[in-house]
């Protein structure tokens, strides 16, 4: 067709304006037929040297039947690696263009994967582009590497941290079913012996499968405390098809008696094993199937605080968010993005939140395998949603939860915050987080009345409870923890704050915050009370105090949320500055997923308790109270 040959003529001028005043008059623009649905499948999203990338483009009506095209068209293709061009590197032969011919129904492509040269494995984007035309399957990740190599891992447990008394699975895996029996054998370093039991020797995927795991293997306690170890395994395989990913392994073996550091920044005032997590009687069957023999504990609503001092001041467990790997528990089950997104939260898509980023929480949360929350960040393009309509640079994932009103017009709602409510959040701030707030916070329900004098921020209130502004003004490692209130338009506008430098921030901590009465609110980081703010911080305008029920009847609500590019940290006024997402921007959606670069927020769990001044307007009703636990 005439509108094809001069998009060919014309696109090397770079500009379709320009291209078509560069073409002959005499060429007459048909008008395009109408676009059929396209697809692209894959025989394979992985590949090594030697194998063959197989694409099929079909043409189907909306009941999956086969059509015949209408037209010839052209189908441009890309192989990146962020933004490196792969195509050459990685296989022979790679087309840019591919023409699908006019009355077909499919067209294979084949292209061979290079058969040497390839030294690593590079997950790379393979994009499909025919101009007119939505195509399904357009953007597809490929892992394409030298051999299909054997990965030994610690199931359930990227960190490798294990601690003494605990036990641990080692897992072996390959990408493809085995083309013989994969002997692998296991070495601990000199003189670590024995601090195993159980350890095998040797692991064996049969011929044909794709994993085999170990029996647990226990750490033992040695009763000293020398501080966490380094601990070494080695691995050896006579493989031909299936060498090593790896051939060491390092593991911390955690100390159980090294003494109490400071208050600050060792969570064990709060909880002597803060990485045991909770259960509910209602989850206890898929919990153990999950979980294993490993030590948790069991929950309900009345238990006073495991720890003994909080106790005595007379919090008890009201609800929890563990985030265990069990499928409509607290996360969906696998979805078209290949991540379990969480349950629980609903979007924080306000304009506000969505000004440089598109939330997307089911493309940007993982409740992962080991059981805690993971939210990131990515650049790509992506549309809005919300109060954020239009299309963004970036996306990312921002959580709310408790958002209640009357006409029970907010979900989820399955934990009423208030008066006499505790709240604690066990998370790290991890990858390469320049230009990001990583935020856990709440604000008052009030702000969803419009009518209400106290529906504006700062009058509604709002508890930061921790915010790492990232950049050259702010640093990296600093817990700001700020409460916002009162009346900027009579100049009663307050904002209490304190700055806590954490040397370890993307290590486990815990971050809470008590409104203690209708008077009194505390914030700290593990065992440490870090700021009390009281209504007498305003001063004579102390009746603007919002965190109560006369100006809150509805609570407040819980946010999670990971601002960039963050002014405050940046410290620009109006335009971002050049290169600030360098640290994140090459990384594409697939990797992201799994890059120890991608900026994100890991949760392991949030847990609510209540004192004697907890109480909930007569009003208010949980959204499915008893329908759902989170834990």
């Amino acid at each position: 067709m005439k509108i094809r040959n001069i998009l060919y003529a014309c696109l090397p001028l770079g500009i379709w304006a320009i291209a078509l005043t560069g073409c002959k008059d005499d060429d007459q623009v048909a008008p395009l037929p109408k676009p059929v649905p396209l697809t692209l499948a894959l025989e394979s999203n992985t590949l090594v040297m030697g194998e063959t990338l197989t694409m099929t483009f079909s043409v189907k009506d909306e009941q999956g039947a086969g059509i015949a095209t209408n037209e010839e068209f052209d189908i441009y293709l890309t192989a990146t690696d962020g933004s490196t061009d792969v195509s050459k590197t990685l296989f022979n032969n790679f087309p840019e263009m591919v023409t699908f011919p006019e009355g077909e129904k499919t067209l294979e492509v084949s292209v061979p994967v290079k058969s040497s040269g390839i030294t690593e494995s590079v997950l790379m984007k393979l994009t499909a582009f025919a101009r007119g035309y939505k195509m399904d399957g357009s953007e597809q990740a490929i892992k394409v590497s030298d051999y299909y190599r054997t990965a030994v891992s610690i199931k359930g447990n990227s960190d490798l941290v294990v601690k003494e008394g605990d036990t641990f699975i080692l897992q072996m895996k390959v990408d493809v079913p085995a083309k013989e029996d994969i002997v692998v054998t296991i070495t601990p370093g000199a003189g670590e012996a024995d601090l195993y039991e159980n350890l095998p020797s040797t692991l064996t995927i049969s011929a044909g499968e794709l994993s085999v795991d170990s029996d647990p293997v226990t750490m033992l306690t040695d009763g000293y405390p020398f501080g966490d170890t380094k601990l070494t395994l080695t691995f050896a395989t006579d493989s031909e098809h299936h060498p090593l990913l790896a051939e060491k392994m390092e593991i911390t073996k955690q100390d159980i008696d090294t003494p109490l550091g400071s208050e600050l920044e060792d969570e064990r005032y709060v909880y002597t094993s803060p990485d045991e997590p909770f259960y509910s009687e209602k989850n206890a069957k898929a919990f153990k199937t999950w979980w294993g023999d490993k030590k948790a504990l069991a929950m309900k609503a009345g238990t006073p605080h495991p720890n003994e001092a909080l106790a005595a001041e007379g919090w008890k467990f009201v609800n929890s968010m563990e985030f265990h790997a069990i499928n409509g528990q607290c996360r969906t089950a696998k979805n078209a993005n290949g991540v379990c997104p969480v349950l629980g939260f609903g979007a924080q898509n306000t304009a506000m939140v969505q000004k440089y980023m598109a939330v997307n929480n089911d493309r940007y949360t993982d409740v992962t395998d080991e059981g805690y929350l993971k939210m990131w960040a990515v650049k790509e393009k992506i549309n809005a949603t919300g109060g954020g309509a239009g299309q963004k640079d970036y996306g990312f994932s921002a959580c709310f939860s408790g958002k209640f009103n009357m006409n029970q017009g907010y979900a989820p709602q399955h934990t009423w915050i208030g008066v006499g409510t505790r709240i604690e959040t066990r998370a790290r701030i991890r990858g390469n987080k320049n230009g990001f707030n990583a935020a856990i916070w709440l604000q008052g329900n009030t702000q969803s009345q419009a009518s209400d004098p106290y529906s504006a921020w700062p009058r509604y209130g709002e508890i930061d409870v921790m915010e790492n502004p990232v950049g050259n003004i702010t640093g990296q490692n600093n817990a700001h923890q700020t409460v916002h209130m009162g009346n900027q338009a009579t100049g009663t506008y307050k904002n209490p704050t304190t700055q806590n430098a954490i040397s370890k921030m993307d290590q486990w901590n815990i971050y809470w915050v008590e409104i203690v009465d209708d008077h009194t609110i505390k914030m700290g980081i593990n065992g440490k009370t870090t700021k009390v703010i009281t209504s007498a911080d305003l001063g004579s305008a102390s009746g603007e105090w919002p965190f109560n029920l006369e100006k809150n009847p509805l609570g407040f609500h819980y946010l999670l949320t990971l601002g960039a590019p963050s002014a405050w940290g940046l410290g620009y006024n109006d335009i971002p500055p050049v290169g600030w997402d360098s640290g994140f921007a090459s990384i594409s959606y697939e990797a992201s997923k799994t890059s120890q670069e991608s900026p994100r927020m890991e949760i392991d769990w949030i847990r609510f308790y209540s004192n004697d001044n907890y109480s909930k307007p007569a009003g208010i009703n949980l959204h499915n109270p008893n329908a759902h636990t989170y834990y």
